[in-house]
């Protein structure tokens, strides 16, 4: 009887064991994939040519938003909101102001959805959040 026992209640939490593992893995594939989405961006705005540069933020951010409507993830939405102002960054630099207001007003919205406290989320802000994490 208690071998019997033993063996449903060992089998249970094994059973649940195995759920959170696979849970684990799988947040940490969603988050590795991400994560190497935004760095790649990152990387290509900050050493590579205009259009290689456009292409690489485009796809990010592109990239996070596809996995934020499977999956919100308030980093991926911060993400997603830095590609969009290093894109509004990279096309105002290029003299194309209408496209750079349309990816600021991407990574406002961007970053209104990620905020708690639903605080400033203006172009200055994204300006502001760019200039201190990309400073290097």
């Amino acid at each position: 009887m208690s071998l019997a026992l033993g063996m449903a209640v060992g089998s249970a939490v094994g059973i649940w064991c195995g759920q959170v593992f696979v849970k684990a893995v799988r947040t940490l594939s969603e988050m590795s994939a991400t994560s190497a989405a935004a760095n790649f961006a990152f990387l290509q705005y900050k050493y590579a040519d205009l259009q290689h540069a456009r292409q690489a933020l485009i796809f990010g951010a592109q990239f996070l938003d596809d996995v934020d409507a499977i999956h919100t993830d308030r980093a991926s939405k911060i993400d997603a909101a830095l590609s969009y102002g290093r894109l509004a960054l990279l096309e105002e630099s290029a003299g194309n102001r209408k496209q750079s207001q349309a990816y600021f007003a991407k990574a406002q919205e961007r970053l209104k959805a990620a905020s708690k406290s639903k605080s400033d989320c203006s172009e200055a802000k994204v300006r502001e959040i760019l200039q201190k994490r990309d400073r290097f």
